[in-house]
């Protein structure tokens, strides 16, 4: 690791400058594979590190009954379709296929399992410490993860309570649930994701937690993926979009009041041009 570490070093020892043009991107999961094949199609060269021994690390840890809630042509990165064998909605283990594919097919050194410990700046550039060695660059992406760090808030009672409490990260194998009271605390992409699946199986109770009313539409409606018509919709305006995913809602769920879900007073194209809150998809569990 330590020849791989200073032949992979952009700093030019022969001149004692740095290499403009090549950049380090600092994780090798999604967002970052895609940020190298970017910086690589404007032809500048790349250096990936990344903390773990392997690309698309974080979909190791996701619960194994997990399938993509979007398209996979909305969902594939730049300049790599995701195989049509993985089905419209690919499973977690068809991503990770996917993700060390396109991994292997960029052409940029990647080095495993180094930490980032500091990353400082100076006038030539910046200094990337970490616990196999230094890197020196003009460029820095970091790509580790906006949902890294899975959060629990703390409320009254938290330490009190002596049941098993969760987050949605570590939801592991559903069957492990059966014949149990489960309250779900928010009916956003995750907490759906997880009513989904445990509508599946025959819990004792079932209840979800809102502190606003979600924005639902369903995965199909009349056989239709509804996220197809997504390239259609970005051309509209926010309040068009709001009044048509209200109106899809409507069609496959009737009102939502009936489930004791009320109506936020925004729409959801709003809230998620507003606050980054997206409308949860449902493939189940409203019925239940």
């Amino acid at each position: 690791m330590k020849s791989r570490q200073k032949q992979n070093t952009l700093h030019d020892k022969k001149s004692g400058n740095q290499s403009h043009n090549i950049a380090i991107v600092i994780g090798a999961g999604a967002s970052g594979l895609a940020a190298a094949y970017a910086l690589q199609k404007r032809g500048i060269a790349v250096q990936i590190i990344e903390k773990s021994s392997r690309a698309g690390d974080a979909w190791y840890h996701r619960h194994p009954q997990l399938h993509l809630n979007t398209h996979r042509h909305l969902s594939k990165l730049p300049g790599m379709a995701i195989p049509k064998t993985a089905g419209p909605f690919p499973s977690r283990d068809r991503i990770i296929q996917y993700l060390d594919d396109y991994a292997k097919q960029l052409d940029a050194p990647i080095d495993y399992g180094v930490t980032v410990e500091r990353i400082s700046q100076s006038s030539s550039g910046w200094t990337i410490e970490t616990d196999k060695g230094v890197y020196t660059t003009h460029h820095v992406v970091v790509a580790t993860g906006h949902d890294r760090v899975p959060h629990i808030p703390y409320w009254e009672g938290h330490k009190q309570f002596e049941k098993e409490l969760i987050h949605a990260a570590d939801l592991g194998d559903i069957s492990r649930y059966r014949g149990k009271k489960i309250l779900v605390v928010g009916a956003g992409n995750s907490g759906t994701d997880v009513l989904n699946h445990l509508s599946t199986i025959d819990t004792d109770k079932l209840w979800v937690s809102v502190r606003d009313g979600p924005t639902v539409f369903p995965k199909r409606l009349f056989g239709v993926p509804v996220q197809r018509l997504s390239p259609l919709l970005v051309r509209l305006s926010i309040p068009a979009v709001d009044r048509f995913l209200c109106l899809i809602e409507k069609i496959a769920f009737g009102d939502l009041r009936k489930w004791g879900l009320h109506r936020h007073p925004l729409g959801g194209a709003t809230r998620l041009a507003e606050t980054g809150t997206t409308p949860a998809i449902d493939i189940g569990f409203l019925p239940h």
